[in-house]
């Protein structure tokens, strides 16, 4: 899943023809899931949602991670499979803090919270109906993504919606407001918190057809 390019998903054609390739090759099959993993597109890997030609889970022989992987503590990791896991022997690597206790306490608990069926059923639902409000809106002309993780294009330029958002914030004061990234020209990016209720929902809908309207 393209992230700061536009919230584009990969083809299921493009990832069988990537995995053959590199199986005929004999090149490492890596992915990034640094914003795209750890539950945010509705299963604990995006890569899950993905089968090669003969219908079998796509595999990869490297995955990092990182972002939400300790709930905001700084962390990151790199999976390795079979074909990969001797690259590095024990001394062949250090960094200056990693492995440490709070870090990998807190990436603990976020694994345990995340990785559940109901957990994830949970954010691929929401981000269901944030897709169906969104294409709902008259001036949104096409919505990409997964789970919580969703890009959208608008008439115009996104810049300034952006903008207009942030000064709503400020006037908001008690009431409900709403920050949003650009991912493009005219792509607006929403990468909410799981913990986000159907609530918040319509009223995050509420406030972009606000903002629409008034651009």
């Amino acid at each position: 899943m393209q992230g700061e390019s536009g919230i584009i998903p990969q083809t299921q054609e493009f990832m069988e023809a990537a995995a053959r390739l590199c199986a005929e090759r004999d090149i490492l099959f890596m992915f990034d899931e640094i914003q795209c993993g750890l539950g945010r597109t509705g299963t604990f890997l995006a890569l899950e949602q993905y089968r090669d030609a003969s219908g079998n889970p796509i595999k990869a022989d490297i995955v990092t991670l990182a972002k939400g992987l300790a709930g905001g503590i700084p962390a990151g990791a790199v999976l390795a499979g079979e074909k990969a896991s001797g690259v590095f022997s024990i001394g062949d690597h250090g960094s200056t803090f990693g492995g440490n206790p709070v870090a990998a306490a807190a990436g603990l608990v976020v694994l345990k919270t995340v990785n559940t069926p109901e957990f994830l059923a949970e954010i691929t639902r929401k981000g269901e109906m944030l897709v169906s409000s969104l294409k709902a809106l008259p001036k949104v002309k096409d919505v990409r993504g997964r789970g919580l993780m969703i890009g959208f294009d608008i008439e115009g330029n996104a810049w300034p919606m952006l903008e207009a958002a942030i000064a709503r914030a400020d006037l908001a004061k008690d009431q409900c407001g709403l920050l949003m990234l650009s991912a493009g020209a005219n792509i607006l990016r929403l990468l909410p918190p799981y913990t986000l209720n159907d609530g918040e929902i319509e009223q995050g809908i509420a406030i972009i057809a606000e903002l629409l309207d008034a651009g």
